[in-house]
């Protein structure tokens, strides 16, 4: 049947229309026929009396283009509405986590890992301020390899902020393996410094220490959590406003008692979010190391997973009541990029965002000294909405998770798991909205993170 597909919950099975983008409840002895592809009165009689339409007959989406605004329109945007850069002050690392997106730059003897120069972060400041008039708050991020390795270069660029624009002083954001907090003067720094921080902790001591161990191989799960602990101690306040921690739960350190970890983490109010990897780095992780547990893992079991559960209704929840039937869609969750998101190499490019892979000419929109390149983001445009094509025959294309980082990654594997995704995202929504006006009222007022 085209772009639709049977649901089966627990309290029944339905049909869901991708095209009304509807679900509907199926008699049992008509889900049964239509599985078997029978399609006797019945099924007229209950096409007709939903409004919906034959699901026999062959129907494709029309892909829309992921460009929102018209070459003027955006050129505008670009001289005003930029808010955010993230400086990749250093490619450098005291860790070799197995996954991380540097690992075959760490391997490769003939590649050098570069560092930002003052000059470089200074102009991609000034990129961002000069571009920002229409922004209320702008943001600076420092990100690695491990950024406080560059942090006389940090405390260069916050001091450069302040007395070049002392009344846009930006927001400070910073992502850290936590092992250069035994230094007191990065603490103090940015506790006086009002910088928001995610410290990257993937669970127990177990989970961390199998894929994040340094540079001899030796584990670092310990020094991290004392350090955080002595961030603790020092500004309680500051730690539980500004500093959060960044898990990656994959399927090679999938673990209970790694979620309980995680879930006592939730529960002690401390800031928390789960990472994911990216691209190619995520297949290569899953492909070259073994699960180190079996354990069959009640997701609903744990405080951090029921509030991703719930994140996830709301979107389908928003998607069922915003717009009726169509077949011009956007497949995937996408940004407009140059706006939200600028991730600036250590030589002064501008790629998309820090997620994408780097080494993709595709991702580079430009650099701090001529700007974003228009040209280059039609291309992006372009090229991306070429890779969606494969979405138009597909009945889950509507709720698809990917975005620029995975236009390269659609093969029928990731369209595969994606559906899959879908299927039990629907299934869930189901299952619990279903006569509970509880969980209806809480979507209805609860906002997505």
């Amino acid at each position: 049947m085209f772009l639709s597909k049977i649901i089966e919950t627990n309290i029944g099975d339905y049909i869901y229309d991708a095209v009304n983008n509807k679900i509907i409840h199926l008699p049992e002895d008509l889900s049964g026929e239509i599985k078997r592809e029978v399609f006797s009165e019945k099924y007229f009689e209950f096409i007709n009396e939903n409004e919906l339409r034959d699901f026999r007959d062959p129907i494709k989406f029309n892909i829309r283009s992921y460009k929102l605004y018209s070459d003027n329109e955006f050129k505008k945007i670009l001289k005003r509405s930029i808010n955010s850069i993230t400086l990749c002050v250093t490619e450098n690392c005291n860790l070799r986590c197995e996954y991380c997106c540097y690992m075959e730059k760490y391997l490769d003897s003939n590649y050098k890992l570069k560092n930002m120069t003052k000059e470089v972060a200074f102009k991609a400041i000034d990129f961002l301020m000069e571009n920002s008039s229409d922004s209320n708050v702008v943001y600076v991020s420092f990100y690695g390899g491990e950024p406080f390795l560059q942090f006389n270069l940090i405390k260069s660029c916050v001091e450069y902020c302040k007395e070049k624009y002392p009344f846009k002083i930006p927001s400070y954001n910073l992502t850290t393996n936590g092992l250069l907090f035994e230094s007191d003067d990065i603490i103090d720094f940015v506790i006086k410094n009002k910088f928001h921080m995610l410290v990257s902790l993937d669970g127990t001591k177990k989970s961390h220490d199998e894929h994040r161990k340094d540079l001899f191989n030796k584990p670092s799960f310990d020094k991290v959590f004392k350090n955080l602990i002595k961030i603790y101690k020092k500004d309680p306040k500051f730690f539980k406003s500004s500093v959060g921690i960044s898990a990656v739960a994959t399927s090679v350190n999938r673990c209970k008692s790694q979620y309980a970890f995680l879930d006592m983490i939730c529960k002690s109010n401390i800031n928390f979010t789960s990472a994911k990897l990216m691209g190619p780095f995520k297949k290569t992780l899953n492909e070259k190391l073994p699960f180190h547990t079996k354990d069959q893992i009640d997701d609903t079991e744990f405080e951090f997973i029921k509030e991703y559960i719930l994140n996830s209704m709301k979107i389908y929840h928003n998607g069922f009541n915003n717009e009726g039937e169509t077949t011009e869609i956007y497949p995937g969750d996408f940004c407009i990029p140059s706006v939200r998101r600028n991730f600036i190499s250590p030589e002064g490019k501008i790629i998309i965002c820090e997620r994408v892979d780097d080494r993709n000419e595709i991702f580079t929109i430009g650099d701090i000294y001529n700007g974003i390149d228009l040209d280059r983001l039609n291309k992006l445009f372009d090229i991306t909405l070429e890779k969606a094509q494969k979405c138009k025959n597909c009945w889950a294309a509507r709720f698809a998770d990917f975005c620029f980082k995975d236009i390269f990654d659609l093969s029928a594997e990731h369209c595969k798991q994606c559906s899959q995704e879908v299927y039990a995202g629907l299934k869930r929504y189901i299952e619990e909205i279903k006569n509970n006006k509880e969980i209806i009222i809480y979507l209805e007022n609860m906002s997505v993170e």
